[in-house]
């Protein structure tokens, strides 16, 4: 991989998973577990200074990007990482690496539908996470030069 390369898809994908945190961060009910590890890191201030900070912002957001966006950001992120570090590789080896971030990120929104894990089912969620993740892969493979091969 490219030096040039992994810079732009390093600062693509943490881009995209801090919009997604200030999302959450700034705009989602206090109630959610990310804020008890905001309270547990002694952070609960700062960001209520923040959230106080951006409050007016929050009613001209659509709700369906304040609940689905944060989400999707990080499948694209994921997507964008993988689909990079996996691009030119053998079929048989990247697919098991790279079928991890569909089934991650839909596989978590089945579960919350089938009530396995924690959270609320949302069919916008999995509309969501196919479009980023299929905006992720191809963003790698667009941006990345020349395909390496690696041993078989």
């Amino acid at each position: 991989m490219k030096t040039g390369y992994a810079i732009k898809i390093a600062v693509l994908g943490t881009g995209t998973i801090a919009a997604g945190t200030l999302i959450y961060l700034c705009f989602r009910p206090t109630s959610l577990t990310v804020f008890d590890w905001i309270n547990a890191a002694d952070l609960t201030s700062e960001v209520l200074a923040l959230r106080g900070a951006l409050s007016s912002l929050g009613p001209h957001i659509p709700e369906v990007l304040l609940s689905s966006l944060p989400g999707a950001l990080w499948a694209f992120a994921f997507a964008l990482t993988m689909g990079a570090l996996w691009s030119g590789a053998p079929l048989r080896w990247s697919i098991p690496f790279l079928s991890t971030v569909p089934l991650m990120a839909l596989g978590s929104e089945a579960g919350q539908g089938l009530g396995l894990l924690p959270g609320t089912y949302d069919p916008v969620d999995l509309l969501f996470y196919t479009i980023a993740i299929l905006i992720g892969f191809s963003t790698a493979l667009a941006g990345h030069d020349a395909p390496h091969q690696r041993p078989t």
